[in-house]
């Protein structure tokens, strides 16, 4: 006889304005909150365009080094190793951008 399977539970993701006010509101924290959601939203931004921006740069690094005399192998699958980072980064950034601002 085998085991029932797990219960399973449903996670409900909520917007990160919500999360702050889950910890109480009144009139000031309102503001406050807004103000934290708008810092939080301005940092987001930067960390997508600085990432943006390492990612083009490292696929021009890598552009070069397959150009290079002689080929190193190794510098080539380095490099295809940080863009790939960077591309899998942005689009985490990208999923959180949606998750918590909607």
């Amino acid at each position: 006889m085998g085991l029932p399977p797990p219960q399973t539970t449903k996670v409900v993701m909520s917007k990160y304005i919500d999360r702050l006010k889950a910890q109480g509101t009144d009139q000031a924290r309102e503001k406050q909150f807004a103000q934290t959601v708008a810092r939080a939203v301005l940092q987001l931004q930067a960390d997508l365009l600085e990432t943006e921006s390492q990612l083009q740069q490292a696929k021009d690094e890598l552009d070069t080094a397959k150009s290079a005399t002689p080929l190193s192998f190794q510098t080539i699958s380095n490099l295809m190793d940080k863009v790939e980072g960077l591309e899998k980064g942005l689009a985490r950034l990208e999923t959180l951008k949606v998750e918590m601002f909607g």
